[in-house]
């Protein structure tokens, strides 16, 4: 009876995209009882259970941006990336706050001693010098 009364007050317009929506409604709910999450420990190889951000990047790499340094996790293992003085492509500094993934890929690092660019080509990190690269306006 509630059907009936629905399709009377209703145009088909309207009908048409409730029933869309509950059909929606419900994939999504199947949808979500498929996924399955895992928690990631220092116990797993993580550096530091202290994460300030996490990013997916195009190739389906996990970055986590932590207080001891940036790591990349393919799903069974972390690779880490941390500071060392001797090396200038390596990360600025080990405490990293902040990751972005730009539209063509690039991965974005802030850190407490600046923002970085990871170039994947060569596994290495380039510090960005907004003084040097700053554009002064008129």
């Amino acid at each position: 009876m509630f059907l009936f009364c629905f399709f009377r007050l209703f145009d088909k317009f309207a009908v048409g995209a409730t029933i869309l929506v509950l059909g929606l409604s419900s994939c999504a709910l199947k949808a979500e009882s498929q996924l399955k999450f895992e928690q990631i420990t220092d116990a797993d190889g993580l550096i530091s259970n202290t994460v300030f951000d996490i990013v997916e990047d195009k190739r389906g790499f996990l970055w986590f941006a932590t207080q001891e340094g940036l790591q990349r996790y393919d799903g069974n293992d972390f690779r880490s990336f941390i500071h060392d003085p001797s090396n200038i492509n390596s990360l600025s500094n080990d405490w990293v706050k902040t990751l972005l993934v730009d539209l063509d890929g690039n991965i974005w690092v802030g850190t407490a001693n600046g923002l970085n660019i990871y170039v994947q080509e060569k596994e290495q990190f380039v510090l960005f010098d907004f003084h040097e690269s700053m554009i002064w306006l008129h």
